[in-house]
């Protein structure tokens, strides 16, 4: 007896949660119970998948900045950015991120490039702001 398993209700499922999650919460919702509880179901459906996936992403980049490592006779600085975009970065997605309030990090970036991004823009007085 062969017995058929179809995911693709599990792939509707897991896409509708995105589409929803990647909705915009209005801030005066934000405190509902019903929103916190649907963007807490989001982030573990989400995290099932993007999880794994940054793990493999993560594995994948540690191996080749190995291979960079060591085919540039232990040159550190051709093996550190290809190291910093994999390891570095968030594992899992947090209720805020879904909101907006923070930002999702797939590829991470170097200290230096965090603590530049996490600056505010600031426009020059009289410019363009370019």
């Amino acid at each position: 007896m062969h017995i058929h398993v179809s995911i693709r209700p599990a792939l509707i499922a897991l896409a509708a949660a995105v589409m929803l999650a990647s909705t915009p919460v209005p801030t005066a919702a934000a405190d509902s119970p019903g929103v916190e509880y649907g963007l807490g179901i989001s982030c573990a459906l989400i995290n099932l998948i993007y999880g794994p996936t940054k793990t493999l992403w993560a594995t994948g980049g540690a191996i080749v900045s190995g291979f960079a490592w060591v085919f540039s006779a232990g040159d550190i600085d051709v093996a550190k950015p290809i190291w910093d975009a994999s390891m570095r970065g968030d594992y899992m997605l947090v209720p805020d991120q879904l909101r907006g309030r923070e930002r999702i990090d797939f590829i991470g970036r170097a200290p230096e490039q965090a603590a530049a991004a996490e600056t505010p823009w600031k426009e020059e007085p009289g410019g363009e702001g370019f």
